[in-house]
């Protein structure tokens, strides 16, 4: 074709002709087929991607991996038989990366063909005072239906169980959407899920720490009445309100969903940075969770993400903590 295209062509002034090309310099531009299909596939930006996401990502003619335009014209090293053994994800290095080679990359992305099934939590419980008053917290639930989201945007199949209270007013994009109110509801509908295959759970709701227990009224002779109503009536005057601790639904996730990959937050207002990770340690003991996710003045600007095998990981913001959670149950 490209014979014919010169021959019908026609044939440009002689001041405007250009050298011949050469054999080798013909070479420099036009590479084997093999040697552009191998470095197309082992890019890294396509390793990181698992098969259930590898046609959309592909066809993304804004993504880097699209075989074309710019990515091709970049010079490149020749595959040959002496260095080919050591081409790896990323080619850019000179010294061999220890990230895993396509094979192994094109292994684990046939594991996880089929779509990650995720539960994720978020929005703030409430415990009642009475029949029209509430205790409850400022979470809005703007992290957790972000986070439903993210995954839902990669492929995966999430439930998102959102707070009533939840004030956040964004888009809500998970293929099933429950809400729950107080504490005990949420176990409720956690525990029901128990039976059913759930491999991930991120437990981003802020749980009541405490709920109300009995109420008195102290008489004028200082005699404490238990106070029962429909709506307690402020002709009372001070009021004693008992609170009680609630049960952690975190330390029944276990139970509930013994294979999944269990991802807990731990939220804290005082002390320093060391002791909002060293809760999140505690936590992951404790409840046999398999991460958990430090933030708050406590820790500071971003996020910690505290891991089973004691490191955390310093993430400056939600879209890097989004994916490394993600990439976490891939």
């Amino acid at each position: 074709m490209v014979g014919m295209a010169r021959l019908l062509a026609p044939s440009p002034p002689a001041h405007q002709r250009a050298e011949p090309i050469t054999p080798a310099a013909q070479s420099q531009h036009i590479k084997p087929f093999t040697t552009l299909v191998a470095q197309t596939f082992l890019s890294t930006d396509l390793c990181d991607f698992p098969v259930a996401r590898f046609w959309k990502t592909f066809r993304s003619p804004s993504h880097p991996t699209m075989v074309g335009t710019a990515r091709l014209r970049r010079p490149r090293r020749r595959i040959s038989g002496r260095n080919k053994s050591h081409l790896r994800c990323n080619p850019s290095t000179s010294s061999p990366s220890p990230r895993p080679n396509f094979f192994f990359a094109l292994a684990r992305s046939f594991r996880y063909l089929r779509a990650v099934i995720c539960l994720v939590t978020a929005g703030p419980t409430y415990e009642p005072l009475d029949g029209a008053r509430r205790l409850t917290n400022f979470s809005t639930g703007q992290l957790g239906t972000e986070l439903a989201n993210f995954l839902v945007a990669h492929g995966h199949e999430v439930t998102l169980l959102l707070g009533q209270q939840a004030s956040y007013p964004g888009e809500r994009r998970a293929q099933r959407i429950e809400t729950f109110t107080t504490t005990g509801d949420l176990r409720s509908k956690l525990e029901a899920r128990g039976g059913k295959s759930v491999d991930a759970v991120f437990h981003a709701a802020a749980v009541s720490d405490f709920s109300f227990g009995k109420v008195w009224t102290r008489s004028p002779s200082g005699e404490l009445m238990e106070v029962k109503s429909g709506k307690i009536s402020t002709r009372h005057g001070t009021l004693l309100a008992e609170l009680v601790p609630t049960e952690k639904i975190i330390a029944r996730l276990r139970n509930w969903f013994p294979r999944a990959h269990l991802t807990g937050w731990k939220y804290e207002v005082d002390g320093g940075r060391s002791e909002v990770i060293h809760a999140g340690e505690k936590q992951i003991v404790e409840c046999l969770t398999d991460a958990c996710v430090a933030n708050g003045p406590a820790y500071g600007e971003g996020f910690g993400l505290v891991t089973r095998n004691g490191t955390c990981l310093h993430i400056a913001d939600k879209p890097a903590l989004f994916a490394a959670l993600e990439q976490s149950i891939v």
